[in-house]
Formats: structure tokens, C-alpha cells, sequence
């Protein structure tokens, strides 16, 4: 159930193994998080999208389906944004050139990220969040300039209660992809949507049915098998892997008590990202980390900076994001009126780059369930595959941890979770 590419990746390996396998997608399209649209004739991934040197299980699988031939290696200026100012981050040398913090500073700013790179016991940082643990090693004027703001932008009001493990991972997979001072990002000529064409045709292959626009809203126990509805029909399964958030999957079963109320410690924040497709860019690079929180939105990702706008008929393609609360009313706001605040807001990182004139067509997406809600000791919460439901399993976001989302991630669990099938546990 689900077909984002855990639950595509779990199918296609059981597919492999012999199993008879149905893949049941809410949406009229395959793919969730990393789906692909095509816009004049370009398939464009919907969120941005690239890949690390480690992602050892994107790359396996990529070498399975024979789309090897399709990953570049590309450089990935990135940069932050403070006092009204865009700076190049993530290289010594531009850190040198960081003029918010002064040499004492950036000392500790590089000794406590390679404290947290060197550090491959995450369960020693479990107790501690990213709010106590990087004032005491960065130093208090680091962390409001660097770490607070972009807690602040990714969490909102209760930043303070994401765990140091959060910041201590994407700091080793960063690390992980640099050569030369210079980081180095992959992406898939052709779109991310490639993966997903890849898996579902040799689901196909292997015998397997794919139903989108099946919309599932009940799981029961009936005797040895478990059966599914969805808003066209009942199916009984001998066992059934649900790729759902845990709020999705709480309304679908009856769980004990014990196992609902573990579920519902499992928080997410959502996501709004738009597309902006625009006849100039925006800056000349590609990641721009937003450390200001009069702005409304903490990242200005500039795809075309990585993989260049030859690839999409001169075209630039920006996105930009804002993580939220699920509850907050902006979630729900209109389109137009989000694209505006943002245009308004673009201005002032490039007054030259008019929204309403260089864009020249612009989508929102929006995802409740994006970001896991990291806290302090999550490792005591994380969620186990099987379920208390006899043949049901469940992999999703919440069980990423102590990883951060991803492609790479998402592959990994589907393999997970179909080696737990396989075994009959």
C-alpha cells in the first residue's frame, strides 16, 4: 500500500522472489515524494531531488535496473543567507570568508562539526537536543547566527526540542560527498521519476498489478488473510506492507491501545514547495540555506544551478520551501497568495528577479507529512516494521531514524521490509 518508492522498491523485490504482488496508489500517479510531472515535454522532478556518494542503496538499485548510465555527478554551490546578506557556505574557504563570525567563532563552529562528524555512536547523543548540545560545543554566537535560525525554519516554535542526532547525521552525509573542499551531488538525467518507471515496469514484468486511484480507508483481519478496501474494492491478502504516515495508518486498523497511543508520538511537520519555472535565475547557487526568520520560507533550492537550464530549453527552475505545522492555516492558504508572499520575499535576496514577470509558470505542492518530528530520545519511539496485526508490516519516514529522509533512505526500507516478508517474520 503506497506507491512512493519504499513501497515500490518492496514490491518489486517480492516480485523478484516469486510473490504474487498488488501495488495499491492513492494518487493517479506512482512515485509520492519523488514523483516526476512533464512540463513542455521536460520531466521535471516535483521536490527537489539529489544524491549522496554513500547512498549505497540508491546506487545498488540503480545498478539492478540499468539506469547507472543515467547519474551525473555534478558540483553544488551552496550558500546562506543572514543580515540581509547571501554568503557561499560550506567550503573552509568560504567559511574563512564568513564575515557574521569571527575567528574564535569559526574555530568552534569547525570543531564541533567534526566532533559531531567523527562521532559513529549516535546513541551517545540521544539524550541531548541540538538547542543544549550545540550551545555548549559551537558557542552561543554560532548558534544563533548558524544552527537556531534554520532549526527555527525547518521546526518552527518548538525547535528547541529536536534531538542533536538530527543535525549530527546531515552533517556526516554532507561530509561523506565532499572531494576537494568542493561537495559533489548526483542527479538523475531524466528525473528521480526514472526510478520509479524503472521499478513499476518490472513489477509489471514479474506478474505484479499496480491500481492507482485506490484510495485505501479499511484493513481487517478475516481468518488467515487480511483483507484491504479501498474506494473500489476489497482484496484479501495473505500479507500486506503499508508505506502510510502513522496518523494515515492509525485510522485504518483497529490497533490495541498501546500500540495507537505509540503512534500517535510519531509527529511530522508539513511542506510547501513551489515550483517555479522562470526565464532568469534567481543567484548562482544552488542551495540557499535561509538563517533569517523574518523570511517565510527556509530554503531557496535553485535546481538549474546544479543541473543546467540546456537540460530544460533555457528554462531556470527554482523551489522554494516551507515547513510548517500541519494545523497552521498557511498550510491551506492559496496558491496565488503563497506564490506571492514568496515572490515578494525572492525580491529581496535578488531585487532584479521579478516574480510576476520572469516566472513563467509556477505549481505548489504540498505534503502534511514530510519532515519526521526529530525530538530529543526519539530512538525510544522509533516505530518497529511488524505490527501487532498478524502479516500486516509498516515502513515510513518515522523509521528513517537516526538517517534523514531521501531516495537512498526510502529504498532501504522498502528492501528492509520485503527481507522481513521473505523470512516469514
Amino acid at each position: 500500500m503506497g506507491g512512493g518508492l519504499a513501497g515500490l522498491t518492496a514490491a518489486y523485490r517480492l516480485s523478484e522472489s516469486g510473490f504474487d504482488v498488488t501495488v495499491l496508489e492513492r494518487d493517479g500517479e506512482l512515485g509520492g515524494l519523488a514523483k516526476a510531472i512533464n512540463i513542455d515535454g521536460f520531466p521535471i522532478d516535483v521536490y527537489y531531488h539529489h544524491a549522496f556518494s554513500s547512498d549505497a542503496a540508491l546506487w545498488g538499485l540503480c545498478a539492478e535496473l540499468g539506469l547507472s548510465g543515467s547519474v551525473r555527478w555534478l558540483k553544488s554551490p551552496m550558500g546562506y543567507l543572514t543580515d540581509g546578506k547571501v554568503y557561499q557556505f560550506g567550503t573552509i574557504a568560504s567559511l574563512l570568508k564568513f564575515k557574521p563570525l569571527g575567528i574564535a567563532d569559526k574555530i568552534r563552529f569547525i570543531t564541533s562539526t567534526l566532533k559531531l562528524k567523527s562521532e559513529r555512536d549516535l546513541g551517545k547523543l540521544e539524550g541531548f537536543t541540538a538547542d543544549e548540545w550545540l550551545r555548549r560545543h559551537a558557542g552561543e554566537r554560532v548558534y544563533e547566527v548558524i544552527w537556531k535560525p534554520l532549526l527555527v525554519q525547518k521546526f518552527g516554535p518548538r525547535y528547541d526540542k529536536i534531538g542533536i542526532t538530527f543535525i549530527a547525521r546531515k552533517v556526516q552525509q554532507r561530509s561523506e560527498t565532499r572531494k576537494l573542499g568542493q561537495e559533489s551531488l548526483a542527479y538523475m538525467e531524466g528525473s528521480f521519476g526514472l526510478i520509479t518507471d524503472a521499478l513499476a515496469g518490472r513489477i509489471r514484468s514479474n506478474g505484479g498489478e499496480i491500481r492507482t486511484g485506490a484510495n485505501v480507508t479499511r484493513i481487517s483481519r478475516d481468518g488467515d488473510a487480511l483483507v484491504v478496501e479501498d474506494n473500489k474494492t476489497k482484496t484479501r491478502f495473505d500479507k500486506v506492507v503499508a508505506t502510510f504516515a502513522p496518523g494515515v495508518l492509525k485510522g485504518l486498523c483497529d490497533f490495541p491501545a498501546e500500540y495507537r497511543g505509540g503512534l500517535d508520538k510519531l509527529e511530522h511537520m508539513a511542506v510547501i514547495c513551489a515550483m517555479l519555472i522562470a526565464k532568469k535565475p534567481v543567484s548562482g547557487i544552488y542551495w540557499l540555506n535561509v538563517g533569517d526568520n523574518s523570511f517565510p520560507f527556509g530554503a531557496v533550492v535553485e535546481h538549474t544551478n546544479l543541473w543546467g537550464p540546456e537540460h530544460y530549453g533555457g528554462r531556470h527552475i527554482t523551489y522554494i520551501s516551507k515547513y510548517l505545522s500541519p494545523d497552521d492555516p498557511v498550510y491551506k492558504s492559496k496558491d496565488k497568495d503563497i506564490l506571492g508572499l514568496f515572490y515578494r520575499h525572492i525580491k529581496r535576496i535578488n531585487p532584479l528577479f521579478d516574480g510576476e514577470k520572469d516566472v513563467t509558470k509556477a505549481l505548489v505542492f504540498r505534503s502534511m507529512y514530510a519532515q519526521p518530528f526529530i525530538t530529543a530520545g526519539y530512538g525510544a519511539i522509533k516505530p518497529g516494521i511488524k505490527t501487532p496485526v498478524e502479516g500486516l508490516y509498516w515502513v515510513s519516514t518515522s523509521h528513517i531514524y537516526p538517517e534523514d529522509r531521501g531516495v537512498n533512505y526510502s529504498i532501504k526500507l522498502g528492501m528492509e521490509v520485503s527481507d522481513l516478508v521473505k523470512r516469514g517474520y
